[in-house]
């Protein structure tokens, strides 16, 4: 499993025989991650796993946006807030 919020790599499916195999996946761990997050107390996780740069380098900087453990963030002035997906809950990433 990884260590961020795409616990189940499900991009490892993409060569798997059978086409419906990475979608599959990826409902199974937004339904893992939700279940989680509910039983938690907290906000649930996005549907959608978006690409941004990690934090610290060039593009993140000139962007604003970075990827840090799997979370979308937004650069202010003194740190970083979470952001938010258009669908609801927090927005997760890759890159960082």
């Amino acid at each position: 499993m990884a260590r961020d919020t795409t616990p189940f790599n499900c991009e490892e499916y993409r060569g798997h025989p059978h086409p419906g195999m990475v979608g599959f996946c990826e409902g199974v761990e937004r339904s893992v991650l939700k279940a989680e997050a509910r039983m938690q107390g907290r906000p649930a996780p996005s549907a959608s796993v978006i690409n941004l740069p990690p934090m610290g380098s060039a593009e993140a900087r000139e962007l604003g946006y970075a990827c840090i453990g799997g979370q979308a963030m937004r650069r202010l002035e003194n740190g970083w807030e979470q952001v938010l997906a258009r669908e609801g809950g927090w927005q997760r990433c890759r890159g960082g």
